[in-house]
């Protein structure tokens, strides 16, 4: 892809909305976590749900700045 096709790709309504979903979820997921929505029963379920959360935060963040990168190469 040329860098212009990048550039209008990344314009598209489509793109943007879909850009927008991703960083939505991860708001949410911040959310969920200040609201205490990841502490379990006990110290070993909180952990699971703590790492889990926080490996989908990581990939929204992987894959918001991968579409970021797009075109700086």
């Amino acid at each position: 892809m040329t860098p212009q096709e990048i550039q209008s790709w990344k314009q598209h309504p489509v793109t943007e909305a879909f850009i927008a979903a991703l960083d939505e979820r991860k708001r949410t997921l911040q959310d969920s976590w200040s609201a205490g929505q990841f502490t379990g029963k006990s110290t070993d379920e909180t952990a699971q749900m703590n790492a889990k959360a926080i490996g989908q935060i990581q990939m929204l963040d992987d894959i918001l700045q991968s579409i970021e990168d797009m075109g700086h190469e």
